[in-house]
């Protein structure tokens, strides 16, 4: 119990200016995040157990305080899996993973002037633990549990201006649909 009980402290004392994800919340939150992406994915093996990811996709995130203000965006990735039954590609895997991502928070959800978040840019490294579900060849659900630190940039300016914040450390529940290739050996 008393694990449990510290383990809920720090999620709650995760972050006071949380993110999520490749496609992040860019707004002051708590540190919870869920996500809901549409993704495409082309998995390289290069070991049994390993496979090298190219991802490109768009989705929408919101902190668990603030579900009705989702931020919406695109997010290109590069992911290294490591999967914890050979050859399978498939069910449990741990990935880490660094992404480019555009961000938009339409107006219509937060019914409020959004003056300097309206675009957004971000690059984010993190790792996830998945579990990747076949749909059938081409189509898979990876329902996931994600940490990342997020740099960030709230104005149209260049990316090296996004490295001038200190980032945070952001826990997200995720997931992720769509086209899943994986080009074995």
């Amino acid at each position: 119990m008393k694990k449990v009980l510290i383990i809920i402290i720090l999620l709650f004392q995760v972050n006071h200016a949380s993110k999520a994800d490749v496609i992040y919340d860019p707004f002051r939150s708590f540190g919870l995040c869920l996500s809901l992406e549409l993704i495409a994915n082309y998995e390289m093996q290069f070991t049994k157990y390993h496979t090298f990811n190219i991802w490109i996709g768009t989705g929408a995130v919101s902190s668990i305080n603030s579900l009705k203000h989702p931020a919406l965006g695109s997010e290109v990735a590069i992911e290294l899996r490591h999967y914890f039954k050979p050859n399978s590609f498939r069910n449990f895997n741990m990935g880490i993973y660094a992404g480019l991502a555009f961000m938009h928070n339409a107006p219509y959800f937060y019914g409020e002037d959004l003056k300097g978040y309206e675009n957004l840019r971000g690059f984010v490294p993190g790792i996830k633990l998945t579990y990747k579900l076949r749909i059938n060849k081409l189509l898979a659900i990876e329902p996931y549990f994600g940490a990342s630190t997020p740099f960030y940039i709230d104005q149209a300016n260049s990316f090296d201006d996004m490295f001038k914040d200190e980032p945070g450390l952001i826990i997200t529940f995720g997931i992720r649909v769509g086209i899943n290739h994986v080009k074995s050996f």
